[in-house]
């Protein structure tokens, strides 16, 4: 019993400081997500909405307003899967001899 509650507690240490990291950094990545995203629409619909009516009903019948959600969308993934790929980088699996990448 005394080596399962010490294994337990060597774990414990270890796993909070993780879990604590991992959420600091994905507050900060979602904060400058939102704000870097948040610009970047306003800049297209500022400039969207400058346009002539006739072309923006002939680029509403083509569906350029789904294609730029879809682009948008396609964006914030992108740098969601670059902040976690970066975080995990830095493990290797055990009998590998690549390099550490940090």
């Amino acid at each position: 019993m005394p080596f399962i509650m010490a294994f337990i507690f060597s774990i414990a240490g270890p796993l909070v400081w993780t879990i604590i990291r991992l959420i600091g950094v994905s507050a900060v990545t979602f904060v400058g997500m939102n704000i870097a995203v948040s610009f970047a629409v306003d800049f297209v619909i500022d400039n969207y909405n400058s346009l002539p009516a006739v072309l923006l009903q002939l680029m509403d019948l083509a569906g350029v307003n789904s294609a730029m959600v879809m682009v948008g969308s396609t964006m914030s993934t992108v740098a969601t899967f670059k902040a976690v790929n970066r975080l995990n980088s830095v493990w290797r699996a055990p009998g590998s001899n690549k390099p550490l990448t940090a």
